[in-house]
């Protein structure tokens, strides 16, 4: 009863803004109804023009008394609206919330895209650069440009490729490791087995330190000086592309030279194990399909005894130059070709407790050509 008489109080306006309101929410639609009729007995009973002052207002109450229920939700709709948003009669909640919700997520969603290509750039500038092991091998063949020998100064000197056979190409192979550490320093490994034996009938009469060999003798030449290598570099390049490594290293020679008769009358044979310091430098150019230059250079000269790591003040050199050009083998490793020169030699007066007066004059050049391939072992 309180509501219909609220409803009988209402002033013609508020009834047409409340037909307007009803008129946005179907489900208002009988109360839109009910109130116009209202209206309508409303104007069409005697006197009135005032409504709610006389019996005709009365009159009409019934019918809004009918209405009430329904008019009700409808006043309260816009407080309700939020908690009615999913509801199918609101369909203007649904539309109103359904643009800001993305919003956020577009704008998350773009923040990481702008992020990863950061950081995989970083990741590939480090990705050669990363803590491990490599392991490393060269096959390929050796052409002696160059060697000479002579032992006394009053011995014969030996061309070994002319005299002693050294005008063919010999096997050649070389193996290595490389441990990386502090993502920019490098410890590297070398063996480089060398053994050269050949066969030739004397050219001329040889003396070789007391030795005396005629003229068309056959003989056998042996000539080895394999030795092992370890060394120390750092990269001095911040690039992802470029490297350039310098350091130092040492090498370990195991020389042996023999001379002999083939029929083992004659026997000629000196034999050296020493140090020999090196320096080192490496550099290396990755194009932006893998492929890759390198070069790498190992050597050192020593005029004076101790650094030649002898006693005795002779002078020594060696000189280990390569080039190579490869390309990278999934994510395993990479293949390569390499040139090589190698050379060195001594030349002075060591110890004279073997036979002869205790000079010795070895130089050599050596090219090699070979393919190699590293593979990253961790």
């Amino acid at each position: 009863m309180v509501a219909v008489t609220g409803l009988g109080l209402l002033p013609a306006p508020a009834l047409a803004q409340q037909s307007s309101t009803e008129e946005r929410a179907p489900a208002a639609a009988p109360t839109l109804s009910n109130a116009t009729t209202a209206d309508e007995t409303a104007a069409s009973a005697p006197g009135g023009d005032t409504p709610g002052t006389g019996g005709p207002s009365a009159a009409a109450a019934p019918p809004a008394a009918l209405s009430a229920p329904s008019a009700s939700p409808s006043v309260a709709a816009p407080t309700e609206r939020p908690l009615d948003a999913t509801s199918p009669e609101a369909p203007t909640a649904k539309t109103a919330t359904a643009p800001s919700s993305p919003a956020p997520i577009a704008t998350t969603a773009t923040a990481p895209s702008s992020q990863e290509p950061t950081a995989t750039a970083a990741s590939a500038r480090e990705g050669h650069r990363v803590l491990g092991v490599a392991l490393g091998a060269e096959l390929g063949f050796l052409s002696a440009l160059h060697h000479t020998v002579q032992f006394s100064k009053d011995g014969s000197r030996i061309d070994y490729v002319k005299d002693a056979g050294q005008d063919v190409l010999f096997p050649f192979a070389r193996l290595g490791a490389e441990l990386f550490l502090r993502e920019r320093t490098a410890i590297t490994f070398v063996y480089q087995p060398l053994k050269l034996v050949t066969q030739e009938v004397a050219p001329r009469d040889l003396t070789i330190d007391d030795e005396f060999f005629t003229q068309g003798t056959p003989m056998t030449f042996t000539y080895g000086f394999p030795f092992w290598r370890a060394g120390i570099a750092r990269d001095v390049l911040r690039s992802p592309r470029h490297d350039l490594w310098l350091g130092g290293g040492l090498q370990i020679r195991d020389a042996t030279i023999e001379f002999a008769s083939r029929d083992g009358e004659q026997l000629v044979t000196n034999r050296n194990v020493g140090p020999v310091p090196l320096l080192r430098a490496a550099g290396r150019v990755t194009f932006p399909s893998g492929r890759f230059l390198e070069g790498e250079v190992d050597g050192f000269y020593a005029p004076i005894k101790y650094i030649n790591g002898a006693d005795t003040d002779v002078e020594g050199a060696v000189v280990d130059l390569s080039v190579r050009g490869g390309t990278p083998i999934a994510e395993v490793g990479e293949v390569f070709l390499n040139l090589r020169y190698f050379g060195g030699g001594a030349d002075g007066t060591g110890s004279d407790d073997g036979p002869g007066d205790g000079y010795t004059s070895n130089w050599l050049h050596f090219l090699t050509l070979s393919l190699g391939a590293r593979v990253r072992a961790l």
